[in-house]
């Protein structure tokens, strides 16, 4: 999935984005699916009362990275599911003082081991990490376990 169209997607199902100015920076693919997924958003509109990024914000551009990298696997692989975050732990260790960008990174065997959990019982779960940097140290670093279900399986229906 190209950015442009991975953001069209974000701005139309998640109206929430776009009025965070979320942009897709990156997708970059490896031999399956993608890897990593790159959002950003600017400072203005997520400010907080201290004049650095709303904690929410931060939190929620790491999880929607996360979701993203997600997302874009399961449609490279032109499957249909619901994804939801089942749990979740956000360390904020920086205050963000501009615009900032997080990115998400998959292990490289999570799409093989969820798409085989995926294909036998039509719901598997992953665990993704997603990392904010401010002046090139982490700002903020969060693990998510996302759940996905497979829409039309007969294990799920």
């Amino acid at each position: 999935m190209k950015p442009a169209t991975l953001e069209e997607y974000l701005h139309t199902h998640i109206p929430l984005t776009q009025s965070m100015g979320i942009k897709v920076a990156a997708v970059e693919p490896n031999s399956v699916a993608p890897n990593s997924v790159t959002l950003c958003a600017p400072l203005t509109p997520n400010i907080n009362h201290q004049q650095t990024a709303f904690g929410g914000s931060l939190a929620s551009l790491a999880t929607l990275s996360a979701w993203c990298t997600i997302l874009v696997a399961l449609k490279s692989r032109g499957l249909t599911a619901d994804i939801v975050v089942r749990k979740s732990q956000v360390d904020y260790l920086e205050a963000v003082r501009e615009d900032f960008c997080a990115c998400a990174v998959a292990p490289p065997n999570a799409w093989q081991s969820m798409g085989k959990t995926l294909a036998e019982r039509g719901k598997a779960r992953i665990t993704l990490q997603s990392e904010i940097l401010e002046a090139g140290r982490s700002a903020l670093r969060f693990t998510g376990e996302f759940v996905v279900l497979l829409r039309n399986h007969p294990a799920t229906n």
